[in-house]
């Protein structure tokens, strides 16, 4: 009420539109340079994650910068985490594909023998658009 009183109509409506916002933590350059960073190798050999993100950042800017923010650089640059699967120490690989071709010869045999649906009388029966002309 206040604030009508003052300004006038122009102060009914919401303000917020006026208001941009933070300005961004990095700038073009910075984002470059953080880009070519995230391509290489981690500082501790490992993959990139946001918490080493967000370590390379405090070193660059010289403010501490949250794992959270560290991982939305990250998402903004449309990496993720990519980590190999885990396997088994005893695996054995001619075994695992041996398996593999052996499972697939049974999967056609037990497919094969499963009977394809028919109407009872053998003929193919008409829908309900084939019979209204």
């Amino acid at each position: 009420m206040r604030s009508y009183n003052q300004m006038g109509a122009e102060a009914v409506g919401d303000l917020r539109r006026h208001n941009r916002g933070a300005l961004p933590k990095l700038n073009d350059e910075q984002q470059a340079n953080l880009l070519q960073a995230i391509r290489g190798v981690a500082p501790d050999g490992g993959l990139w994650n946001g918490r080493k993100v967000a370590n390379y950042l405090t070193e660059v800017l010289g403010t501490p910068v949250s794992r959270q923010q560290g991982w939305e650089y990250l998402k903004a640059m449309e990496l993720r985490l990519r980590v190999p699967r885990p396997q088994h120490q005893e695996t054995d690989l001619a075994e695992q594909e041996a398996w593999k071709k052996s499972c697939t010869t049974r999967w056609n045999r037990y497919r094969s023998s499963i009977p394809t649906p028919t109407s009872r009388c053998g003929v193919k029966m008409s829908t309900a658009s084939e019979c209204n002309p």
